[in-house]
């Protein structure tokens, strides 16, 4: 038994079933999210997607998570905190998306890809501009 295991057992406490679930967050540019279709259905995919039906990403998904949580709560300060988030990582030899991941390690709710090319009230072309500042 090892000094940790120990400590637990002495004063009672508990360590199981104490974390909160942690969700992956795929990132990718904007209008490039990935699109999945099985054999023979590249044109159904293509019809859904041109038709504005396809299927939202996981960081659209978060956008959208963020207008709602602030259109019902109204403050950040109320937002629920037991939500741990995993940003993928992004390799710095594609800027746009290195970026992009360092804005979402420091923007607080972000609700789209033009709130994360804004910072101080002046929004930037690009994502590596507003992650310069």
């Amino acid at each position: 038994m090892g000094p940790c295991q120990a400590y637990t057992c002495i004063t009672d406490f508990p360590i199981v079933h104490k974390s909160n679930t942690v969700y992956s967050l795929p990132i990718h540019e904007e209008g490039q999210e990935p699109v999945f279709f099985g054999p023979g259905q590249e044109v159904e995919a293509a019809r859904r997607i041109l038709e504005g039906r396809g299927r939202r990403s996981e960081l659209k998904a978060l956008f959208e998570l963020c207008q709602k949580q602030k259109q019902i709560i109204g403050e950040e300060e109320n937002i629920p905190r037991d939500l741990v988030t995993q940003i993928y990582m992004a390799p710095p030899r594609k800027p746009q998306l290195f970026a992009q991941r360092l804005l979402l390690l420091n923007v607080r709710g972000p609700q789209g890809f033009r709130e994360l090319r804004t910072v101080n009230g002046q929004e930037y072309p690009d994502m590596v501009q507003a992650a310069q500042l």
